[in-house]
């Protein structure tokens, strides 16, 4: 859920922008920034660097990003961002691919140490009682 806060950030900067690419966002999301913003909160933008991340939350920064994608780029913007998505998406499944794969997961793991087994035998209490006298006689 987008926090008030948030609203206000998109607002205050949308008041800074171009209003006829303001207005190519639907009036129904326009509305819902207006409705949702708290206007009592400060925001710390700068008209001059917008974007400073320094000066505007994080989701505010996503906020913006999805009209952007949504509603400000046209279709081979879209699918340039799509493509770097995408190869982005390929990377990283690979890099995890090769970091749990499962033939190699336990390669590193077994150490080549030599393990020697020790027989164990099982003293019966008998035995155990005539150890046990033997000792005390001797």
């Amino acid at each position: 859920m987008i926090s008030s806060n948030t609203y206000e950030e998109v607002y205050q900067i949308l008041k800074h922008m171009n209003k006829t690419t303001v207005m190519k966002i639907p009036n129904n999301i326009l509305n819902a920034i207006v409705k949702n913003r708290n206007s009592n909160f400060k925001t710390n933008i700068d008209k001059y660097n917008i974007f400073n991340q320094k000066n505007i939350s994080s989701e505010a920064l996503d906020l913006l990003c999805w009209i952007t994608y949504n509603y400000w780029l046209n279709e081979s913007e879209k699918k340039k961002i799509d493509k770097i998505n995408y190869d982005f998406y390929i990377k990283s499944e690979e890099e995890k691919a090769k970091k749990y794969n499962t033939n190699n997961i336990f390669k590193n793991k077994v150490s080549q140490e030599n393990i020697s087994l020790v027989q164990y035998k099982k003293i019966s209490i008998f035995n155990k009682i005539k150890n046990f006298i033997k000792s005390l006689i001797e």
